[in-house]
């Protein structure tokens, strides 16, 4: 079996040269979850192109401003995995609303802090994983926002989890290594 590697934009296309049996064992063993691409056969060979995006980082300061940096991540994972505008506008606000909350509240006021964002996806859904050193808070340990009271009677905040927990299909918390790690995941 030969192995190339081909990358065109932010997506890695695995190609298989091989037999069809060792073509389903190998697809089916080491990339259980990725989207295939195409086929194409030549006599008894096949080759299998598996498209996978690469993972995407991005590192902001607790600074509110750097927050506008997550638009552009967004569109390029949304470009990455063929995600349809809307769906990425919901991405970009669960996200948001979960790296605002790191930027404004884990860290000492005058404290230079990071959040670290991780993007990774099968085909099958995104996952994100925010990821701080700040004080120790779990969200999805607050109680449920009741969006059935007035605004002069609901108390503030609760509603930035909310929409996380709205648009996200899960979302959990850990605290590893004096880390706060958040993940969230969405099927596509």
């Amino acid at each position: 079996m030969k192995i190339l590697f081909r990358r065109f934009g932010g997506v890695v296309f695995i190609v298989y040269l091989c037999t069809a049996k060792v073509l389903q064992e190998a697809s089916e063993a080491h990339f259980p979850h990725a989207p295939v691409a195409g086929y194409r056969q030549n006599n008894k060979k096949k080759t299998l192109y598996i498209a996978t995006m690469a993972s995407r980082q991005l590192i902001l300061h607790n600074d509110v401003q750097q927050i506008e940096q997550l638009e552009g991540y967004i569109e390029a994972i949304a470009e990455d995995t063929g995600i349809d505008p809307s769906l990425a506008m919901s991405l970009n606000l669960a996200l948001e609303e979960a790296v605002t909350n790191v930027i404004l509240y884990a860290y000492p006021e005058g404290t230079d802090g990071t959040v670290d964002i991780v993007a990774d996806s099968d085909g099958q859904q995104v996952t994100f994983t925010v990821t701080d050193n700040g004080k120790p808070f779990d969200p999805t340990a607050q109680a449920e926002a009741d969006v059935t009271l007035g605004v002069e009677d609901r108390p503030i905040g609760g509603l930035g989890i909310f929409l996380v927990r709205n648009i996200m299909d899960s979302v959990e918390y850990s605290r590893v290594d004096g880390k706060n790690i958040l993940r969230m995941q969405k099927k596509l």
